[in-house]
């Protein structure tokens, strides 16, 4: 089985949902109602974007703080085939990042 396969099960197990992008990159989102949320839309999502071509991806965390301040949290240049065994990691610094930048929570 190839790695952008063995990553599309990883990823669905965890609970992400595959979508594809208007450029026709593959977008993986995973909704995450932890605090503190999104403030423009109460959502805040974790998102694994697959470049098949590159044999790479990225997983980020694209948010609005309490302040109406925008952040892009990403763990980038990744290799699919790492991207397994690093995953759980990866969104739990970035769960982390987000908690301590978004400001205080109601």
């Amino acid at each position: 089985m190839s790695d952008t396969l063995d990553l599309a099960t990883l990823l669905s197990e965890r609970g992400y949902r595959k979508h594809y992008q208007d450029n026709g990159t593959c977008l993986w989102q995973s909704r995450r109602d932890f605090l503190p949320l999104c403030k423009c839309d109460d959502k805040t999502w974790i998102n694994v974007i697959v470049y098949p071509e590159y044999s790479q991806c990225e997983v980020e965390i694209t948010a609005e703080a309490v302040d109406g301040t925008w952040f892009k949290l990403r763990a980038y240049s990744l290799s699919i085939s790492d991207l397994p065994s690093k995953i759980a990691d990866i969104e739990t610094r970035l769960i982390a990042a987000w908690k301590a930048v978004a400001g205080p929570t109601p």
